[in-house]
């Protein structure tokens, strides 16, 4: 989430110039607490909503302090409400509209969990509304603080990190499916099978791909190839994981995918410090370009072997 924060403030700030004084890293850091308190408030409601799920699939998982017991459901429904409230507040000194967008997407936060409405049991819609919170909060959020320019295809931007978000959370359900199932939240997995949720990820990556070098190319040949390569890497993981039919095995190649498209978000974020004049030069550019496709190459190798059963 931070990386299309920050993506979406270079952006904004390229559009024009924008004197970094003390106010500026003041709504920067109100930004960034934004998303943090978004993202709590959001966590401890669908801890609360799935439960009994979670009882299922992650029973053991730290990451879920309601089923191991270390907090009660009064407890996260007061760190909910406060998440908000401090969300509410930090985002006031960013202006009016982006307060009440905030406040939409809080509400968004339990129509997405919470019954009657649960977006979250209503299969391909969950997947084509929860990109709002982690790029439809986040890419505002960094317009705003970059100066609030939203000319020079900054919509593309935004609209090439929603896709290329639809098609990593398509694949969020495999863990879940066992608890998924017991309890009839019918996610877009269990609807339609292993074959349909690749097919809508690889439609997706490539749909985002392709704005992406349009985003790029212009700019940056280098880092459209970088950027495409990439993603040929991460489509290769895809087809592993159709082919794949057990957790165990389909869990590889999720991690391995996730580690490739952050790194994707990683060369658009080099191009956004570029364009903002962030960076010292093109050899600078080409260096860490060069590093980031090692990195995260080699990141992919580490959780492959650790994982592949």
């Amino acid at each position: 989430m931070v990386l299309y924060y920050l993506l979406a403030v270079f952006a904004s700030m390229a559009q024009g110039s924008t004197a970094w004084m003390l106010p500026q890293w003041g709504l920067l850091a109100c930004g960034l607490v934004v998303i943090a308190a978004w993202y709590i408030n959001a966590t401890a409601i669908n801890d609360i909503s799935d439960y009994d799920i979670d009882q299922v699939n992650l029973r053991r998982d730290a990451d879920r302090p309601l089923v191991t017991g270390v907090v009660s459901s009064r407890s996260l429904v007061v760190i909910a409400v406060l998440a908000g409230v401090v969300a509410l507040a930090a985002a006031w000194p960013l202006g009016l509209a982006v307060t009440a967008w905030v406040g939409i997407l809080l509400g968004f936060n339990a129509a997405y969990s919470l019954r009657p409405i649960a977006i979250s049991r209503r299969g391909g819609l969950a997947l084509a509304l929860l990109p709002l919170g982690y790029v439809g909060l986040t890419m505002p959020l960094g317009v705003a603080v970059g100066g609030g320019r939203w000319a020079g295809g900054v919509w593309l931007l935004i609209a090439l990190c929603y896709v290329q978000f639809v098609a990593r959370l398509s694949l969020k359900d495999y863990r879940d499916v066992v608890g998924d199932a017991k309890h009839g939240k019918q996610t877009f997995l269990l609807r339609r099978g292993n074959a349909s949720v690749v097919r809508l990820a690889l439609t997706m990556h490539w749909i985002a791909a392709g704005l992406a070098v349009w985003w790029l190319y212009a700019e940056s040949p280098l880092q459209a190839i970088a950027y495409l390569f990439l993603a040929a890497a991460a489509a290769g993981l895809l087809l592993r994981l159709r082919q794949a039919a057990t957790w165990p095995h389909q869990r590889s190649w999720i991690a391995g995918y996730g580690r490739l498209v952050t790194g994707q978000a990683a060369v658009l974020l080099l191009d956004g410090l570029a364009r903002a004049d962030l960076m010292a030069g093109e050899l600078q550019t080409t260096m860490l370009l060069i590093l980031v496709v090692a990195t995260f190459g080699w990141s992919v190798r580490r959780v492959l072997a650790r994982l592949r059963p």
